[in-house]
Parts: C-alpha cells; structure tokens; sequence
C-alpha cells in the first residue's frame, strides 16, 4: 500500500518534469519584472505634466536595470541546474556538486 510520503518521494520526481517546472517559474519571474517595469513606466508617464523638458523616466531606467540584473542573477544560478536536468537522464556527480555551489551564488549575484 503506498502511503502518502511514498507519493511525495523526491526520488518519484523525474528530471524533466523538475525542468519544466522551473522554466515555468522562469518565464513568471521575467513577466513579474516586465509587468512591474511597465508599472513605474505608466506612473511617470502620467507625471510627464510636472516635469521640466530636461528630466528623463529616472525611476523607469533605474527599475529596469535593478530587473535585468536580477533576472540575469536568477538565470546565472538556475539555467545550468534547469538545462542539466532537461538533457541528462542521470546526472554525474560532478554536475551535482556544480549545481549545489551554484544555488547559493544566486544571493551572491544579486547583491
């Protein structure tokens, strides 16, 4: 009789599926920074009014660099472990250790 953490076992999970799974949080976490880009966008746009011909959507330039480098800080720690896991049926222990030292260098790169 199966029990319910037999269901859940990590060892049930398939390595694709563990992909898929998190190319999809990929494309929510880029949508999430596109949608909040367009936000700070919309608001300064309506401020146009009170500006001065010389100032620029400062808010919108700083926002969409601070949303690129976190994206790329995001893909730089989880794009080998989603490609590894996408390719490889097994993954050498090599490659594990490569992917284990990589996750905590997420919070390296975004500071």
């Amino acid at each position: 009789c199966d029990t319910l953490s037999d269901h859940y076992s990590p060892h049930k999970w398939r390595p694709k599926s563990v992909a898929a799974l998190l190319g999809v949080v990929n494309v929510l976490i880029i949508g999430v920074m596109v949608s909040l880009i367009r936000f700070v966008y919309t608001v300064e746009k309506k401020t146009d009014t009170h500006r001065s011909d010389g100032e620029r959507r400062q808010r919108t330039i700083e926002v969409t660099q601070q949303g690129i480098w976190f994206i790329v800080a995001y893909m730089a720690a989880w794009l080998p472990a989603i490609i590894g896991l996408a390719l490889l049926r097994k993954s050498p222990p090599s490659y594990v250790v490569f992917i284990a030292c990589m996750y905590p260098l997420q919070g390296f790169f975004n500071a």
